[in-house]
């Protein structure tokens, strides 16, 4: 391909088939002239970020920019990154024999020796997924080298539509400091100072789905793995990565119960849960899997991939309000889509209807595993992990019956 040129944007075409193509200049790697269909013309540049990711920036249409003014702002650009990416990784390999181990052989060692033996498994995970992922432009500084202002900036490099992830990669970072202090590898928790993602964001959440919505839900879940564990929290009121992870080694189907171990809870303690016999003729139409005792999903763990299966719901409840209004001979361009909802939230639905249909609150708080303290740690934890068990069961079959009549209603016409 030529250098860009002021002629550039009339020589330049679309390929036949196409709607956007990116001509890349030879001379000034990462700039180029952006074409699209309808005649749009902008130039652009494209780099790699301080954690290693590509960005791409629009400096000016061609009517607003000469080639040369945007292939001056674009050096300008690629300059000022190169510089910002050697700021981060200015200390290599010599240095860091002298100055200890960098962030990332320390985290790992952290990783494997403090958080696997003593947490569990997914917060294990999701702990490494921050320190590998998030912290990736840190992990090659020498842990005696970090500073709060490389632990701001690479806050600041991070997607900002991603509060909460941002901010649990964050503490994260923290509590892995926190230890590198006490080990004396730092002097002192550089994250400490830094602004929280959150910070100035609401952060309680109150989302409970309407009965409607419910029904919604159901209708499209579907019955894969995906599907069976939706409709299996609606039901049980259990935790995401609880019923993701469920084993068959854990399940008592004759009695109807599900023993989670203390291991696999939040509070650590050991939990038992009624399953009503829906929920029980979802883990059964379960296709038992070779050599496998996790009940969903595929491989060595659980389920996975939650994100992309909940996007994928949230389109076919999308799709089905706005099929429902065009067989209504309404319009459905306009239908909007359910209101933002997380799978957490259905855990908080249970708890909100049982106390509708008059559960009691110490039951409510038994069914969902929400207790904790002295009084149900150690020893006692484990006698009493069966404390109430027939209220309980009495009240998930009051909620069962409750969620099967709204999925059993006929559909009301839309107006």
């Amino acid at each position: 391909m030529p250098k860009l040129t002021n002629d550039s944007p009339r020589r330049l075409g679309l390929p036949d088939g196409r709607s956007d193509v990116i001509h890349w200049d030879d001379d000034l790697k990462g700039f180029g002239l952006r074409l699209r269909a309808g005649g749009k013309r902008a130039w652009v540049v494209q780099f790699r970020n301080r954690l290693d990711k590509t960005e791409r920036k629009t400096l000016g249409s061609t009517a607003e920019l000469t080639a040369y003014q945007a292939r001056q702002m674009a050096a300008e650009i690629l300059g000022e990154t190169r510089r910002k990416v050697q700021n981060v990784q200015h200390v290599r390999i010599g240095k860091q024999r002298r100055l200890g181990p960098t962030v990332g052989e320390l985290a790992d060692r952290w990783l494997t020796e403090v958080v696997e033996p003593t947490r569990r498994a997914t917060t294990a995970r999701e702990y490494r997924r921050h320190l590998t992922t998030d912290w990736k432009a840190l992990r090659d500084v020498p842990i005696t080298e970090l500073t709060k202002r490389m632990v701001a900036d690479a806050l600041g490099d991070m997607d900002p539509q991603r509060r909460h992830g941002n901010s649990r990669a964050r503490a994260t970072l923290s509590v892995f400091c926190a230890w590198a202090v006490e080990q004396d590898h730092l002097d002192f928790n550089p994250v400490i100072g830094t602004t929280d993602p959150l910070k100035g964001f609401p952060t309680k959440r109150e989302r409970r789905l309407t009965d409607a919505e419910l029904r919604e839900v159901w209708a499209v879940a579907g019955d894969d793995d995906f599907g069976r564990i939706v409709k299996l929290l609606i039901l049980t009121g259990q935790r995401r990565d609880e019923v993701g992870e469920m084993r068959w080694s854990e399940l008592e189907l004759a009695d109807q119960v599900w023993r989670l171990p203390g291991s696999r809870t939040k509070n650590r303690l050991p939990h038992v849960v009624p399953l009503v016999p829906a929920a029980r003729g979802l883990v059964e139409a379960a296709p038992a899997r070779r050599d496998r005792d996790f009940v969903f999903g595929h491989g060595n763990g659980g389920f996975s991939g939650f994100t992309n299966a909940k996007r994928r719901l949230d389109e076919r409840i999308l799709l089905a309000r706005q099929d429902t209004i065009a067989r209504a001979g309404l319009d459905p361009e306009g239908i909007a889509p359910m209101p933002a909802w997380r799978l957490h939230d259905l855990r908080r639905t249970v708890v909100s209807g049982m106390s509708r249909l008059r559960v009691p609150f110490d039951v409510r708080e038994r069914f969902v595993n929400h207790v904790s303290g002295p009084s149900r740690a150690g020893v006692a934890g484990v006698y009493d992990v069966e404390e109430l068990l027939d209220e309980r069961r009495k009240a998930a079959e009051r909620w069962a019956d409750h969620v099967l009549a709204l999925v059993k209603k006929p559909e009301t016409k839309a107006a």
